[in-house]
């Protein structure tokens, strides 16, 4: 069951990626404004996505995996909530080492593993699968406010403009994805 919810909720992952590998190269020239135009974007998009999933997933869980697995809606609506700080320490890690600074991204998978190994000992023998997706959300928290906090201070930007979209990100998303399909317009 938690292997279907993960399928489920893993979506995102795609999204976190995309934006990670196609920020790198803006990153490692310098670009220190790029890190938190891309991480807000992928965010709001990672959410919306992660809300309409969650609206769907008893539908897609029938209809992709067949009725007996039902069970796993509860652990794939906790885990489409983990998987937004998840997208972000994903795209953060990535704008951190192309940034020169690797390490911050392995402290904060380690920072997620000292809450995920004993976290599983204490929930999962009694919870289950449930409880190994609600480990996961402090696990992914955690990663993600770390990197955040280290990536404010080496991007020199404040933590608004990491988290909290702009009027003007939709036209820049609209730009550069016209630009991305083919289009003229180049996007700043």
């Amino acid at each position: 069951l938690y292997v279907v919810a993960a399928a489920i909720a893993s979506a995102s992952g795609i999204v976190a990626a995309a934006v990670a590998g196609a920020s790198n190269p803006r990153i490692a020239r310098g670009d220190r404004v790029f890190a938190a135009r891309a991480l807000r974007v992928a965010l709001a998009a990672v959410t919306l996505l992660h809300l309409f999933l969650a609206a769907l997933t008893p539908w897609l869980l029938d209809v992709l995996f067949g009725e007996e697995f039902g069970d796993a809606t509860s652990m794939a609506w906790i885990l489409l909530v983990g998987g937004v700080p998840l997208a972000g320490a994903t795209i953060l890690a990535n704008a951190l080492i192309s940034a020169g600074r690797p390490a911050l991204s392995a402290w904060g998978e380690v920072i997620a593993l000292s809450i995920t190994i004993p976290g599983l000992a204490l929930l999962l023998p009694r919870y289950g699968g449930d409880g190994a997706a609600i480990v996961s959300l402090p696990a992914y928290s955690a990663n993600f406010v770390f990197l955040l906090l280290r990536s404010r201070r080496i991007f020199q930007c404040p933590l608004s403009w990491f988290l909290l979209p702009r009027p003007g990100d939709v036209r820049w998303t609209m730009r550069l994805l016209k630009f991305r399909r083919g289009g003229t317009e180049r996007s700043a």
